[in-house]
This record gives C-alpha cells, sequence and structure tokens, in this order.
C-alpha cells in the first residue's frame, strides 16, 4: 500500500476503525425506485435525507428519500 493510500484510508476512519461516513439508498418517493446512493455522516446528520434529483424511471425531478 503506497502512502497515499494509507493517508486516505486513516481519514475516512475513528480511532476505533469504523468508518465515519455510512452507505444510504435514495427512493423515489413517486415510483419508489431505488436510484441512488450516497453517503452520509451519522454523527453530525441524525435526520433522514431529503434531496430532490431526477428520477430516469418517472422521467422528471422527484423527492428522494434515505430508505431504511
Amino acid at each position: 500500500m503506497s502512502f497515499v493510500n494509507v493517508t486516505i484510508h486513516l481519514q475516512l476512519t475513528t480511532r476505533s476503525g469504523f468508518l465515519m461516513r455510512e452507505k444510504v439508498i435514495l427512493v423515489c418517493s413517486d415510483c419508489l425506485g431505488r436510484n441512488y446512493t450516497t453517503t452520509k455522516n451519522k454523527q453530525v446528520q441524525k435526520t433522514r435525507l431529503e434531496v430532490v434529483k431526477f428520477c430516469p424511471r418517472c422521467n422528471k425531478h422527484t423527492l428522494h428519500k434515505e430508505s431504511k
């Protein structure tokens, strides 16, 4: 492993070794299609993520919410 990879890995982890950011899936509120994945820091943002994004199944911009 090179020095750059080690530096990036250390920035993404806490002292205990767990990732600070968690993967979440965004679900379209109209067609319930799981179109996007993203990450969020659960220590900072405790509420569910809601973003207006383009849904290719609906062919329009709709509200996407974080799934369970």
